[in-house]
């Protein structure tokens, strides 16, 4: 066994939050704390499960054999609070959406993700699951950074969620191992990393963030009677779209807030 390999892997699977949304049924929340602790993952969190003791249920408890640590320790909390340190939002949907975040080939994300946990320790990501009867809800969709479908077979293409929660957590793993093995044979790799790390610290901002201008937007956008409370709605899902999957950087966000302020207090 390879420790060093081993740290490096368990380090930045760290930086992963596994966010389970509209949960049916226990025994699946189990299922998937075993899936997350063979391949080293943890940080577990429940959104509107549909029981709310699913942690502490026995079902779940019997079907994460050793993994109870993990149930112990998952959290429960709303969407926006789950993604809020997140600067990447992965959600993972077979459906198509008329307004829905870019979808991004699932190799390619992995690769990405796995690039941005190795650049900065900083960097964190949430992977999205939606409920065992419908999946995610659009108003979750859109709040995420990018879709992404797990290639399956056409005659049935339906994944249970522990299933799917593995083959993501899979493919996150053997690519941290390949990262690893390449930096090995890197020269200077340190300096390559440390190189990088300051460039992603100094661009990439949080959900939370995102949130803070989402919200100004739509009280500015009121206040001008720029919608009715009609279409209220579909303004939200659009500029939650647009601000989610813009890639915003430090000073982009400092700028529009501070254009917002600026028009907020013209209107006072």
């Amino acid at each position: 066994m390879n420790t060093e390999r081993n740290k490096f892997i368990s380090q930045h699977l760290s930086q992963i939050n596994w966010i389970l949304v509209d949960l049916s049924h226990p025994g699946n929340l189990g299922a998937s704390a075993r899936a997350l602790k063979v391949m080293g993952a943890s940080n577990m969190i429940l959104v509107n499960p549909k029981i709310a003791d699913s942690c502490s249920d026995q079902d779940a408890i019997k079907r994460a054999v050793k993994a109870s640590d993990l149930l112990k320790n998952c959290r429960q909390m709303s969407f926006e609070k789950a993604i809020e340190r997140s600067h990447h939002v992965i959600a993972f949907t077979s459906r198509r959406r008329e307004i829905e975040p870019p979808e991004v080939d699932f190799i390619e994300m992995i690769k990405k993700i796995v690039d941005s946990l190795v650049i900065s320790n900083d960097s964190r990501v949430s992977m999205v699951f939606g409920g065992e009867r419908v999946g995610l809800m659009n108003k979750d969709v859109i709040r995420c950074t990018n879709v992404c479908k797990i290639d399956s077979g056409l005659e049935y293409s339906s994944i249970n969620l522990s299933h799917a929660v593995q083959i993501v957590a899979y493919a996150l793993r053997s690519q941290l191992n390949n990262t690893f093995i390449a930096t090995q044979k890197e020269n200077n790799s340190t300096d390559h990393f440390k190189y990088r790390e300051s460039n992603l610290k100094s661009s990439k901002i949080s959900q939370k963030k995102i949130y803070e201008l989402k919200t100004l937007f739509l009280q500015i956008s009121g206040e001008i009677g720029l919608y009715g409370p009609e279409k209220k709605g579909k303004l939200e899902e659009r500029i939650s779209r647009i601000l989610a999957t813009s890639d915003l950087s430090k000073d982009d966000y400092s700028l529009l807030k501070s254009f917002f302020a600026l028009i907020n207090k013209k209107l006072k």
